[in-house]
């Protein structure tokens, strides 16, 4: 798990950060090998943005997120790409199906 954590015009504090590598390694459980992760934290008038980018298994995933609080916007992107890295697998995983499977009529 490589995860980059950066602020755009702001400093991102010890917290923040600690909480985004604790809410992000539960992608870890999805891959087979280790994961890159960039978050990135910005202000835009009232409204905290968090933007990550997740790289894995030839497969990338991206969100962006805005709410009041930065941990509020951390927790709605990691929901939000949690969907996209499910229905990912599950797309994969669909893909291979079946094979060669021999109907019981055709056995006798």
């Amino acid at each position: 798990m490589d995860i980059t954590i950066t602020g755009r015009h702001l400093a991102v504090t010890q917290d923040l950060q600690e909480y985004a590598e604790k809410k992000f390694s539960k992608f870890e459980k999805y891959f087979h090998k280790t994961f890159k992760a960039s978050v990135i934290f910005s202000l835009e008038k009232m409204d905290r943005i968090v933007e990550a980018n997740v790289i894995c298994d030839g497969a990338k995933f991206h969100g962006k997120e805005k709410a009041e609080t930065f941990f509020s916007s951390i927790d709605l992107l990691v929901d939000k790409l949690d969907k996209q890295i499910i229905k990912n697998k599950e797309k994969h995983s669909e893909h291979k199906g079946i094979r060669n499977e021999i109907p019981d009529s055709e056995i006798d």
